[in-house]
């Protein structure tokens, strides 16, 4: 794991962890010494965040380091059993900083099952930390102990995963835990990802919820070790389930680790145990199906001056026919470039609506606002595209202008 901050970046591994400062091209390593207990904690398995502050946290296997970049000095923060103020546990196996600049750090291991774990919130004025342990008394507590995945969506959710069939969402102000557990009954309902026809009172003990994610568009991608991939889309209510298949467009593997989405809307979804791959989801087609101006009339005259893309994704196009301006008519249709459907707009001309302009249209854009223009030999014609979910969409007519009157 690589995390970005104002110096450089820092590489975790078993032995340190690496800064580089990409101004000078300088590396800088930082291990643990045994005679300096200022220096990183052995083990340090790659959990490393920064926060607001500039401290960078690096999580391991034998606890916690917090680096001063400025001193070159680590703090370490180590699991106590005797003090309830220290770490619930030393094995760490993520940190999240939420919004209020808060560090949360889970720990336990799924694979170890007789160690504790837990959710540690951090507590800067004493620099001590709360712990948030399974209580069977409590149905408000978290219902497993052993904690990987944390993440605070954009409504204010913040999102626990666990071992077991543990999602959940922790009010940080009162503590308590809301549980989301799988309902075989129920494929909307959110949950934590399980296999199909795989009963959760008999799942692998190492089953856990590896990764949260929210996508651009609001959905919360939600990864496990052994069972899968959900999404879900909470403006809907539904939720899609996705695991090992067979083709060359299905995971081959349902050991599913962690999603993420670049600037261009791909999902990146990374996957471990025996699959080992990453998958690219783009979920748009920039492919676009070909369409034959020439078979709307049989005209073999027919041809397009013009080609635009709206801001919701349609294609506009317009054809005229009959190349004679002064026997020419034309349409201006509407694509959708998935799908294929083709919608007819309406002109308005001398009172009348018709789906054949009378006229030759010679060129098409679109404007800053969103609105399609159309320039013909009989004038100027602009649409609002806020209609666009109307089958036909009346384009007004503008009289004849000189390029000195238009004003936008």
């Amino acid at each position: 794991m690589t995390v970005r901050e104002k110096s450089g970046s820092r590489t975790g591994s078993a032995g340190g962890i690496t800064s580089y400062d990409p101004d000078n091209g300088i590396f800088k390593r930082y291990i643990h010494d045994p005679t300096d207990p200022e220096s990183i904690l052995p083990n340090a398995t790659g959990e490393i965040i920064e926060d607001a502050d500039g401290y960078i946290w690096v999580g391991g296997e034998s606890g916690l380091s917090r680096l001063n970049s400025e001193t070159g000095k680590f703090k370490r923060f180590i699991s106590d059993p005797q003090n309830p103020r220290t770490l619930s546990e030393r094995q760490v196996r993520g940190l999240y900083v939420d919004k209020e600049n808060t560090l949360w750090v889970a720990t336990g291991m799924p694979w170890q099952l007789d160690t504790l774990g837990g959710l540690n919130r951090y507590i800067p004025e004493n620099e001590s930390f709360e712990r948030f342990l399974h209580d069977p008394d409590n149905p408000e507590s978290i219902t497993n102990n052993k904690v990987r995945a944390m993440f605070e969506d954009s409504r204010g959710n913040f999102w626990i995963g666990t071992a077991g069939d543990g999602l959940h969402t922790l009010d940080k102000k009162t503590g308590a835990f809301t549980h989301y557990p799988h309902n075989p009954d129920d494929a909307d309902q959110i949950s934590k990802p399980f296999l199909y026809g795989e009963d959760p009172n008999n799942m692998a003990p190492n089953s856990h919820i590896t990764s949260i994610f929210e996508d651009k568009k609001g959905r919360l991608w939600i990864t496990a070790a052994y069972s899968g991939l959900n999404v879900y889309n909470p403006e809907t209510g539904q939720m899609y389930h996705f695991e090992r298949g067979m083709g060359e467009d299905k995971l081959k593997t349902n050991f599913i680790w962690q999603t993420f989405q670049s600037d261009d809307g791909t999902i990146w979804i990374a996957t471990g145990g025996d699959g080992q791959e990453v998958y690219k989801l783009r979920e748009e087609s920039l492919s676009f199906p070909f369409y034959d101006t020439k078979s709307v009339t049989g005209d073999s005259t027919s041809m397009s001056h013009g080609i635009v893309k709206d801001d919701k994704g349609k294609i506009w196009i317009s054809s005229t026919f009959n190349i004679n301006p002064d026997d020419a008519f034309s349409t201006l249709r509407k694509v959708h470039p998935i799908s294929g459907e083709i919608n007819h707009i309406n002109f308005r001309q001398s009172d009348n609506d018709s789906l054949w302009f009378k006229g030759f249209i010679g060129s098409i854009s679109k404007d800053q606002i969103g609105n399609i223009w159309i320039g013909t030999n009989r004038g100027y014609y602009y649409g609002n595209t806020e209609k666009s979910d109307f089958t036909n969409l009346d384009l007004i007519s503008l009289p004849m202008m000189t390029l000195e009157s238009l004003r936008f």
